[in-house]
């Protein structure tokens, strides 16, 4: 059969990739858009409880990065972007074989 999607003529394979393609697309877009908000919320406590008990003569002002990331159990932003666009791959290669 000859692909020709304007038509409608498409096989099953290519339908059930397409499929898929819009879920992986969808998925990492979502988890984008959730995981920002989360980080930047986490963010914004471990500032506020930081401000909560900062005293100039014992701390340095940055103290607030290792709450955050106690908070996020040492997964940064970046990482959990990569390990996110690691696992739409893998599922993209296993669906499609």
């Amino acid at each position: 059969m000859t692909r020709n999607e304007d038509s409608g003529m498409v096989s099953r394979s290519f339908e059930y990739w397409k499929s898929n393609d819009r879920e992986n697309r969808a998925f990492l877009r979502l988890s984008t858009q959730w995981s920002d908000k989360a980080y930047q919320q986490t963010w914004d406590e471990a500032e506020e409880s930081f401000a909560a008990h900062f005293d100039p003569e014992r701390h340095y002002g940055d103290e607030h990065v290792g709450l955050f990331e106690d908070a996020v159990d040492g997964l940064w932003p970046h990482s959990y972007a990569w390990i996110t666009e690691a696992s739409v791959v893998k599922n993209a290669s296993r669906r499609c074989a």
